[in-house]
């Protein structure tokens, strides 16, 4: 019904003769409409762009009911990575698979620590409150253990407050004010996408899972370091000797570089 509630817009909307039409793939019912509807009208190309990295467990990208019909799916789809390129080429085996640079993401800028003050925790907030919740609750029950600040940074779609006074939980909005504080460490739930941002950083990094889904974080299955569940596993994790990653070609690991995005440009002109 959302489908056919969208091709009726998409029939209005299509007036003109565009030469390509791009949009975000994630498998979306709606996704389905746009490309039958563009097919019917154009005989352009439309390409879907996966513009994150794709996760092991996502399943929007897995064709399970084994679909192909090529009317409801883009003539390409772009990936950005060779993770996301291995992980996706055995999908719709109709379609074809093109490997250009990511536009979302850039060469990360390093955040500088304040090595001066007093070493603090990131909790980083997801869009999902209750985990955010959870992962506070769960370093009040231990917070006697250490000698750490805590430091709140919410999900940009998810402004809710979370007080604490066991933690004196402090928040901020904008992770560029991170170089006030000594970071020792982020703790990410898993299905945040943030994960990969501090990871590209060089960061110590603590994914909390729910145990009630799979993991669903970017760095799953083979770059965490550090992951817990409960007070705890996050205790223990705590007590050890963290680890970031030093890789000095990090951001290769997941993505294809090139000087200037030379193969989208090349792409475009075509």
């Amino acid at each position: 019904q959302e489908s056919r509630g969208l091709g009726d817009v998409y029939k209005r909307q299509f007036i003109n003769s565009p030469k390509k039409c791009f949009y975000l793939l994630e498998n979306q019912p709606w996704e389905r409409a746009l490309c039958f509807f563009w097919k019917k009208k154009f005989k352009h190309k439309i390409v879907g762009v996966c513009h994150t990295p794709l996760r092991f467990w996502d399943l929007r990208y897995k064709n399970i009911k084994n679909e192909n019909n090529k009317y409801c799916r883009p003539d390409l789809v772009v990936l950005n990575g060779k993770p996301s390129f291995q992980l996706f080429k055995k999908e719709f085996s109709m379609q074809k698979k093109i490997k250009l640079e990511p536009l979302r993401y850039t060469l990360p800028k390093k955040i500088k620590n304040n090595n001066k003050l007093k070493k603090t925790i990131i909790i980083v907030g997801d869009y999902l409150h209750n985990i955010n919740l959870t992962i506070v609750e769960s370093l009040e029950k231990i917070s006697n253990n250490f000698n750490f600040n805590y430091l709140y940074l919410p999900h940009p779609f998810n402004h809710k407050t979370i007080i604490s006074k066991k933690l004196n939980l402090k928040t901020i909005l904008n992770k560029e004010k991170l170089s006030k504080y000594n970071a020792y460490c982020f703790i990410i739930p898993h299905m945040s996408s943030s994960a990969l941002d501090f990871y590209l950083l060089s960061k110590k990094i603590i994914i909390f899972l729910d145990n009630s889904m799979p993991n669903l974080s970017p760095l799953y299955p083979n770059k965490i370091m550090h992951s817990a569940h409960d007070p705890k596993t996050l205790q223990n994790v705590l007590e050890t000797k963290l680890r970031s990653n030093n890789t000095k070609n990090v951001y290769s690991d997941f993505f294809y570089i090139s000087k200037n995005k030379k193969e989208w440009k090349l792409f475009l002109k075509n």
